[in-house]
């Protein structure tokens, strides 16, 4: 909760930057093409309307709703992935891991790291995920096999990746994921919870906690 509007507002930028090649087209204009131009603008690189495109969420906790939310502005198709072995109802449509990964043009990961779903995004997973489409994460390294990811998207299966966590933080330096020079992957420094706002609210919480505590009432109490 602390972090859901700035983590999913994240998200959604990352998408953005894997439509619009931000990256490439700044890169373009601070080394001069820009300036070459016989045209206005420059057309060096395909770019996306996140508008009519389809996303999958997987983890569907207050930050996916939110990512869910705000996708939903933009025009997207939300498909939420079920948990196994549970009944929804109607009016709540959920889709098998299968189901969502071969439907979808992005897949945006924010389920926590567990023993059942360590690196369930590996080598068969990104098989299964619609040629040209796109991975983000924001959730957990542990949740991707990395050398699956770096394959699919020197494979150009996939038609590029933002994750904002890794396996090994901060990563080796001989790591294949920070060695992959496919043009569309962006990685940042787990930097997706670092506002100020969001670092406050957490000291905030911290100390309505031990005034509860201190005090005997129940805060924030799961059981």
């Amino acid at each position: 909760i602390v972090f859901r509007g700035h983590y999913a507002g994240w998200s959604i930028m990352l998408m953005l930057m894997l439509t619009t090649q931000i990256e490439r087209y700044r890169s373009d204009v601070k080394s001069g093409q820009w300036t070459k131009s016989p045209f206005f603008c420059l057309m060096n690189y395909p770019v996306m309307e996140l508008s009519g495109k389809t996303l999958g969420i997987i983890g569907f906790g207050e930050l996916g709703r939110e990512v869910g939310r705000l996708a939903t502005a933009f025009g997207m198709r939300v498909r939420i992935m079920g948990r196994p072995n549970t009944t929804y109802p109607p009016s709540q449509k959920r889709d098998c891991l299968v189901t969502l990964l071969s439907n979808c043009d992005f897949v945006t990961l924010h389920g926590l790291l567990t023993a059942d779903n360590y690196q369930f995004m590996d080598k068969k997973a990104f098989s299964l995920m619609r040629s040209g489409s796109f991975l983000i994460n924001t959730a957990r390294g542990g949740l991707v096999d990395e050398d699956a990811l770096v394959d699919a998207l020197e494979s150009d299966h996939l038609g590029g990746a933002a994750v904002d966590v890794l396996f090994e933080e901060p990563p080796p330096a001989d790591s294949r994921l920070l060695s992959c020079r496919h043009p569309n992957l962006i990685i940042t420094p787990h930097s997706a919870w670092i506002s100020r706002q969001a670092r406050q609210k957490i000291i905030d919480i911290l100390v309505e906690n031990l005034d509860s505590f201190l005090d005997g009432t129940k805060l924030n109490r799961i059981v």
